[in-house]
């Protein structure tokens, strides 16, 4: 199993990240290793989307059914792809009227030994660095934004 926990303060409003976070039609406009994406059903709070991945020469796609809860937390869930599990959710929390507080947590374990000796490698690089481009996409959204990151944790087998 591996799994990633990443944590930014950032100036720029959590409305602005949230919405961000719940487009996953425009996530192949600024995530660099995303070559397409989707949303595939929307339900009330409920979104499914799927995410085609290409990086260092990996082609994944994976379908996850993503719960908003609140306006402030997205938890998300496996419903396809090369995985055994992956779960995790986004959790930003305003501070003040233009600041936020995001987390990013992530865990996964791919189907078989070998996917995990290929695709493991490029996943953690994708799932470490994502709350960044995120993060930097809110802020071209944003004027006068500012961060602060954190890597919390990393942990594979």
């Amino acid at each position: 199993m591996s799994e990633v926990l990443r944590t930014c303060i950032v100036n720029v409003p959590a409305k602005v990240i949230f919405d961000l976070v719940c487009d996953i039609d425009d996530y192949q406009n600024f995530l660099p290793w995303c070559n397409n994406s989707k949303i595939i059903l929307i339900n009330d709070n409920i979104v499914v989307g799927k995410i085609e991945v290409e990086y260092l020469k990996i082609k994944m796609s994976f379908t996850t059914k993503n719960t908003n809860i609140n306006n402030e937390k997205i938890q998300f869930n496996l419903v396809e792809g090369p995985f055994k599990f992956l779960h995790g959710y986004w959790d930003i929390l305003p501070l003040d009227i233009s600041g936020s507080k995001v987390t990013f947590s992530i865990k996964y374990k791919l189907v078989n030994g070998l996917l995990e000796k290929v695709i493991d490698p490029v996943f953690n690089i994708i799932c470490n660095s994502i709350i960044d481009c995120f993060i930097r996409e809110a802020k071209k959204r944003n004027v006068n934004s500012g961060c602060l990151c954190k890597q919390d944790t990393t942990k594979g087998d």
